[in-house]
């Protein structure tokens, strides 16, 4: 199953890329994710503060949000927040949100972008918003113990979350 997982998050990201010569939305979402390592190490260079991520897949999941981050913001005002995005949707409008310390698109899933990318951050806390779920992030927090909390999302029996024995995330 990962196998296939892997497969068809590569082929995305090669349509994506194939998609950015016509379509600037597409074009957004290629170059909001390049030099994505240095652009997190630069944000988190000299600061010692415990890190909470939140990620949104689009505008509407922040909204949703909001209110979480607000009142994380305000409980935990020493901690260094990074706010990340899966589309141009949410960062092209959210790029300069004051209650975020830096804000980014999230690299794609797999197991060197989700590993990295956690390795950099090194976050202590960590809530998705809605269902945005991504198995090699999943699997990468669980692995480093790190607290992964979702936001308004509704599970039930029957979702692909839930079936094939193991759960997609147990498996995380």
């Amino acid at each position: 199953m990962e196998l296939i997982y892997r497969i068809v998050i590569g082929m995305y990201g090669a349509l994506i890329s194939f998609a950015s010569i016509f379509n600037n939305k597409a074009r957004l979402w290629v170059k909001g994710r390049q030099k994505w390592k240095s652009k997190l190490a630069d944000a988190l260079n000299g600061t010692s503060k415990k890190r909470i991520w939140f990620h949104c897949s689009s505008l509407g999941e922040f909204e949703q949000g909001r209110p979480v981050l607000q009142q994380i913001r305000s409980e935990f005002p020493d901690h260094f927040i990074v706010l990340s995005f899966f589309s141009p949707s949410g960062y092209e409008v959210k790029k300069n949100e004051k209650i975020a310390d830096y804000v980014c698109y999230l690299p794609l899933d797999g197991p060197a972008n989700s590993k990295e990318f956690v390795r950099l951050l090194n976050p202590s806390l960590v809530f998705f918003v809605k269902y945005d779920f991504w198995y090699f992030y999943g699997k990468e927090l669980h692995g480093r113990k790190i607290p992964f909390f979702c936001i308004s999302a509704i599970f039930r029996p029957g979702q692909v979350f839930f079936n094939h024995g193991e759960s997609f995330l147990e498996r995380c």
